[in-house]
């Protein structure tokens, strides 16, 4: 791996009059697409959406605090048998609320991911508008980057580009 790494970086030393006449960018292509317009509203539908969903789930959320405020509250004056049920019925609540969440979480993240595929053709495009607008010759995904000159971050253009687009 050294031996590729040092290359590399030979190759680049070797070429530094070329590498002061690169242009060179960065870009959060998930960043620019999930700050744009479009990802907004559709965020703001998913809430519309799973409102419902989101409400059942802090109820039997606030159900099993209750029972367990309860559980603890009450400890010294429940009978044994008081006591298992009322553990019991925590526990259910718990597995219930937890199941639901991840089924929640779930149905959201598919689909944020479908919204996120479903959006791949208008970011190529706004991206490549923009790398021939500004003649880009190099453009590497932020996340690939250790540390990058915020002046070479062009994800704030690209959110731009992706809210002229329709």
């Amino acid at each position: 791996m050294f031996k590729r790494f040092g290359g590399l970086l030979l190759a680049l030393l070797l070429a530094g009059q070329a590498m002061a006449e690169l242009k060179v960018a960065v870009v959060d292509y998930r960043g620019a697409l999930m700050a744009s317009d479009a990802a907004k509203a559709y965020t703001q539908k998913l809430k519309k959406e799973f409102a419902a969903k989101e409400e059942e789930i802090r109820k039997l959320g606030e159900e099993a605090q209750r029972l367990q405020e309860r559980m603890q509250k009450d400890a010294a004056i429940l009978s044994e048998t008081e006591a298992a049920d009322l553990k019991t019925q925590f526990e259910a609540k718990v597995q219930d609320f937890e199941y639901l969440k991840r089924k929640y979480q779930s149905q959201i993240s598919k689909r944020q991911e479908a919204f996120l595929r479903e959006s791949e053709p208008r970011l190529q495009r706004a991206l490549k508008s923009l790398i021939e607008a500004n003649q880009y010759d190099l453009v590497l995904p932020r996340q690939s980057v250790v540390h990058v000159k915020p002046t070479l971050d062009i994800t704030p253009e690209l959110i731009k580009a992706l809210n002229k687009q329709k």
